[in-house]
């Protein structure tokens, strides 16, 4: 995607349109192109008075990061090969809407001009005449030369200190079941570790919360899946990975992903995918005694 756009000579402006679950990503993003003279404006709704400005401006395109905000105002319209699309729901679910890629999508992907997806799953969900127009983009390969650009606040590396587990993510049924079989793995085995749990935390509050909980080893970030099979959350990682925390997660919910373990093994341990029985919950436990 990334040369994609950098090689397009018409680009030199795009607004970046994102929700606050990929904000830092729009960030990293916006801060990527600046080097390369695209100047990149951050929108977390979508506003439909700006068309005209993309159309009169032959030098601005539009970046969707996620298709929420299209299905959320209804668009059915964009400037014709103005605009790029990143496709980044897990299509294989079918809980929410924008798990399904309706006929007015269908036609607004046929008008852009890119479209991406992140996931080798998601990939087999697009409708067949528009499959081989998918380009793949994994988040984490272009940006890894920047992972040692932050300036941490928190530096303590006193390994004496009591381990925290941090979850952060939004809580479900699945989420609040493993996460209380934790704490209670927790107190039955006397450990000293504390679970904190955040909520639904986005941009400056989440910046924050990774800077104080930065450059620790006694730190470790728990990833678990929203959803049974699920697809890897890689934009997650994404926002930890240049905060120097360790990172356990579940593995991806299917084998079409395990080169992602491989990509993304330097900066995560991961486990097998907790089944609904938890009779292999002890894997995590071992990991979060001993890790």
């Amino acid at each position: 995607m990334l040369n994609d756009i950098i090689n397009n000579k018409n680009i030199n402006l795009i607004y970046i349109f994102t929700t606050n679950f990929t904000i830092l990503f729009a960030k990293k993003l916006r801060d990527y192109l600046k080097k390369y003279k695209i100047r990149c404006v951050i929108y977390d709704n979508y506003y439909k008075s700006l068309e005209n400005k993309c159309i009169k401006d032959e030098n601005l395109f539009f970046i969707f990061i996620g298709t929420t905000l299209l299905y959320n105002n209804n668009v059915d319209y964009l400037p014709y090969k103005k605009y790029i699309i990143y496709q980044i729901e897990q299509l294989n679910q079918s809980l929410y809407y924008y798990h399904y890629i309706d006929d007015n999508m269908i036609n607004l992907i046929n008008n852009s001009l890119d479209i991406y997806d992140y996931s080798l799953v998601n990939l087999n969900y697009y409708p067949k005449n528009i499959n081989k127009n998918i380009k793949l983009f994994i988040p984490f390969i272009p940006f890894n030369n920047n992972i040692n650009e932050i300036n941490h606040i928190n530096q303590e590396t006193n390994n004496n200190l009591e381990k925290n587990i941090i979850f952060l993510g939004s809580l479900n049924n699945r989420r609040r079941e493993l996460l209380n079989k934790i704490k209670l793995f927790i107190f039955s085995q006397n450990l000293k570790i504390n679970l904190i749990i955040f909520d639904k935390l986005f941009d400056s509050k989440l910046l924050n919360t990774l800077n104080t909980y930065s450059n620790n080893d006694n730190n470790i970030i728990l990833n678990l899946h929203y959803y049974d099979n699920a697809i890897l959350e890689v934009f997650r990682f994404e926002d930890i990975i240049p905060y120097n925390i360790k990172i356990l997660s579940e593995k991806p919910g299917t084998i079409m992903e395990n080169d992602l373990i491989k990509l993304y093994s330097e900066y995560v341990e991961f486990f097998p995918v907790i089944n609904p029985d938890l009779n292999n919950i002890d894997e995590l436990y071992y990991l979060i005694t001993n890790i």
